[in-house]
């Protein structure tokens, strides 16, 4: 749950309810809009489960559906993931994104010293991409709009669940590592053409850099998130029972 409080007075709290339907006393309970996921939230793709269309929704109010090519289901590290074996992956129609931007995804890989890509927008080299590269024994990369300038540090390692997140703020680029900041540097400024955004491959060659292992929880954000943020994300999504305390 998250909770936007725009201002917190002297001996204030926030109070959560669940699982007790005995409860008289509770407050009533408050909402806005409704939103779950606000403007600066350009697409967040669960990948737990598909529509009737067979297609995995944005839960955003973009509404940009990922196509499903042959990924298959797994367990993911929230509810459920989709594994990416050769040659599958997921497509997405085009969007639009200048200036500043977060993606994230958390990937699980038996050997991440590969040529992969998790997440990016087509054509390749001159939009904005986050993938692993087989180099150097491995490498997780972010690149913006050219493939002269990118941003790099060393795989996290193998068989288990990682969250990883590349940002963006005109050419200064950076790459976060299970909510640690692993390297930061210059990186060409992103392209915004119409091309469709892909996960698990890129689309404009061969053999395409597909993904080989499960990816879950895609986020794409239209600012650049605080290494606070980005570090409460793993937090809250990897060990809640110790970043959260109730009682």
């Amino acid at each position: 749950v998250w909770a936007q409080v725009l201002q917190f007075t002297s001996n204030s709290y926030i109070w959560a309810y669940w699982g007790n339907m005995g409860v008289t006393s509770a407050p009533a309970v408050y909402t806005t809009n409704g939103a779950t996921w606000d403007s600066t939230f350009a697409g967040v793709w669960h990948l737990s489960s598909s529509n009737a269309a067979g297609n995995f929704p944005d839960s955003t109010a973009s509404g940009r559906a990922a196509t499903n090519n042959s990924t298959t289901g797994v367990a993911g590290q929230i509810g459920n993931a989709r594994a990416f074996n050769g040659e599958q992956w997921l497509g997405m129609s085009s969007l639009s994104i200048t200036g500043q931007i977060t993606a994230s995804a958390w990937v699980y890989s038996g050997n991440f010293n590969q040529d992969g890509f998790i997440i990016g927008k087509n054509p390749v080299n001159n939009q904005w991409e986050l993938f692993f590269q087989a180099d150097s024994g491995g490498i997780l990369k972010w690149r913006g709009g050219g493939s002269e300038n990118t941003v790099f540090c060393s795989k996290p390692s193998n068989s288990a669940w990682h969250l990883v997140a590349g940002e963006q703020t005109n050419v200064n680029g950076s790459l976060y590592m299970d909510g640690a900041l692993a390297a930061t540097g210059t990186s060409s400024a992103m392209g915004n053409g119409s091309g469709p955004l892909e996960i698990g491959r890129y689309g404009g060659g061969t053999p395409g850099f597909y993904f080989s292992g499960y990816i879950d929880e895609v986020r794409i954000e239209n600012v650049v998130r605080s290494s606070n943020w980005l570090w409460s994300c793993f937090m809250n999504q990897a060990s809640n029972s110790t970043f959260n305390v109730s009682g």
